[in-house]
């Protein structure tokens, strides 16, 4: 991500109504994930850290980010935040393994998404869980993705598909942001069409906007986790991997 595109992330993440309800979807699927807690969770770039605190009431958090610049802000939240994390390739804290590990749009920065579901998966615990965000449908494709050094959209079954190649079990993923998806359409089409590539929508809303959007999409939360939306803006996926962990691939 450009710089600049980091300076408005940072500045929206704690209170922009799409980052708040993305936070409460994803803690209503942690909810949902049959596993006894607390848990050790490892969040792979975790950006400003603005969902450590979420992912805290659910164990022991640890994270990575590769921008040195945004991990400083990470680490002033109190969590452990290792520099690194490029995936696919090493990631930090040795040959330690997790319980829980989450890649928040994260996936569709990656050259090579089944080679970096493999290597995470290499890092879970037999029985564990990896939960994944990811943005929807090619068509959506805007200077914004292209700002944002995407290399992706997907769609769900696209997204299943790479984590079954990848070795997974149980994969489950579900669309959201559905209520607001003709809206995100037609800015996404306005955006394409004045080749801005700056990060659009990041400005944070008027107080009580904030609030209407932010409930509108956090709405969903219970939908997703039984089986989700037929369409939306965004993915949100879980999945274990073998019960019997392989050694690590070469």
């Amino acid at each position: 991500m450009i710089p600049e595109h980091l300076d408005a992330l940072a500045a929206a993440e704690e209170t922009h109504w799409w980052f708040v309800a993305r936070r409460r979807i994803i803690a209503r699927v942690l909810q949902h994930l049959p596993r006894p807690e607390p848990w050790r969770i490892f969040d792979i770039g975790c950006g400003p850290g603005g969902n450590l605190a979420m992912l805290a009431h659910f164990g022991e958090v640890s994270a990575c980010e590769l921008d040195d610049r945004v991990r400083v802000l990470a680490v002033k939240r109190g969590f452990r935040v290792a520099a690194g994390g490029e995936l696919p390739g090493s990631l930090p804290f040795g040959d330690e393994r997790f319980d829980v590990i989450t890649l928040l749009d994260v996936l569709e920065h990656t050259p090579d998404d089944l080679a970096a579901l493999q290597c995470v998966r290499q890092r879970t615990v037999p029985g564990g869980w990896v939960v994944i965000t990811v943005p929807a449908f090619q068509w959506l494709w805007s200077a914004h993705d292209d700002g944002s050094r995407h290399y992706r959209r997907y769609t769900r079954a696209q997204l299943c598909r790479v984590l079954d190649a990848a070795g997974y079990r149980n994969v489950t993923a579900g669309y959201f942001n559905f209520w607001l998806f003709p809206l995100a359409c037609l800015a996404k089409w306005f955006h394409r069409k004045s080749q801005d590539t700056r990060v659009p929508g990041l400005a944070v809303p008027p107080a009580p906007l904030n609030r209407l959007l932010t409930g509108i999409m956090a709405s969903e939360a219970a939908a997703v986790v039984h089986g989700g939306w037929p369409w939306g803006v965004s993915i949100v996926a879980w999945a274990q991997p073998p019960l019997s962990t392989p050694p690590h691939l070469p």
